[in-house]
């Protein structure tokens, strides 16, 4: 009787990057300036989006690795997200 080996999974490394972290080589945030409150330590908040330049409230992560899960809230009022990586649009819509 043959006794098969087991492969373990790879470790994934998870990195969680709060948005308070704005600075550093890489795993951190940017927002638009003017465009974002301050908040806490759990939440920040955009202030009231321009109808005509959506697009100019925006916040960017920069991040080293291969993948990357993105939490935000969602309400009504938010409005619509566009995600893009490397400049490459990956996702449209509401936020989940």
């Amino acid at each position: 009787m043959k006794r098969l080996q087991e492969k373990k999974a790879p470790i994934e490394e998870k990195v969680k990057i709060p948005h308070t972290q704005q600075s550093g080589e890489t795993n951190y945030f940017t927002f638009a300036e003017g465009k974002w409150e301050a908040g806490d330590a759990q939440h920040t908040w955009s202030k009231k989006v321009d109808p005509a330049h959506p697009e100019a409230t925006y916040y960017e992560v920069k991040f080293t690795g291969h993948k990357i899960d993105i939490y935000s809230g969602k309400n009504r009022m938010m409005g619509k997200v566009k995600y893009l990586i490397d400049g490459e649009e990956k996702s449209r819509g509401r936020p989940l």
